[in-house]
This record gives structure tokens, C-alpha cells and sequence, in this order.
């Protein structure tokens, strides 16, 4: 091999190496559904992010989710009849019931 193919091999393994992580993150982007919940008497995000979140899913990602999209802030008291907007993972079939029913 010559000494421009060797370099045009190494500029490709370079590229590959620094766009692939982003390629292979892109097809595992989550796609939300948003659930509305009306919140009751003595609920708490924590509960209700419990209720929702899938089988070995960390509660607190889900917690971290609702603060967000809500624009709660981080000491924020969520009041009964209050809506709250619930993102859960597109792909979940699970029906998740909210706490309080």
C-alpha cells in the first residue's frame, strides 16, 4: 500500500470511530407517550412515577421525567386536582394505573 491510501485508511477508521457512537445512539432515541394524571390527596411524584415505570426501570429516571415536562422545580408541592403530564416509553404495552384509583 501506498502512503496516501494508508492515510485515507486511517482518516476513514478515525471518522467511523468518532460518528458511529452517535449513529447507533440515534436508533436508541425513546419515544414518549405522555399519560395525564389529576393528581389526589396525599399522592407525590415519587408515587406516581413508581406507578408508571416499566419493569426494572429506575423510578428516579421517571421522576426526573415529570419534573421536567411539568417545569416543576426541584422542591416544587404538586396539589390534589393538579395535571400532571406522565412520559412513559412508547414501546411499554404495560397499562399503568394511576395510584389513588
Amino acid at each position: 500500500m501506498n502512503k496516501l491510501t494508508v492515510k485515507l485508511f486511517a482518516i476513514m477508521i478515525l471518522a467511523c470511530a468518532v460518528f458511529a457512537p452517535a449513529l447507533f445512539a440515534e436508533g436508541q432515541r425513546q419515544i414518549w407517550r405522555e399519560h395525564r394524571v389529576t393528581v389526589c390527596h396525599g399522592d407525590t411524584v415519587w408515587a406516581l412515577a413508581a406507578g408508571f415505570a416499566d419493569k426494572g426501570e429506575d423510578v428516579r429516571e421517571v421522576v426526573e421525567r415529570i419534573y421536567k415536562v411539568n417545569n416543576l422545580g426541584a422542591r416544587a408541592a404538586i396539589q390534589p386536582g393538579q395535571t400532571l403530564v406522565v412520559p412513559v416509553r412508547s414501546e411499554s404495552g404495560k397499562m399503568h394505573v394511576a395510584m389513588n384509583d
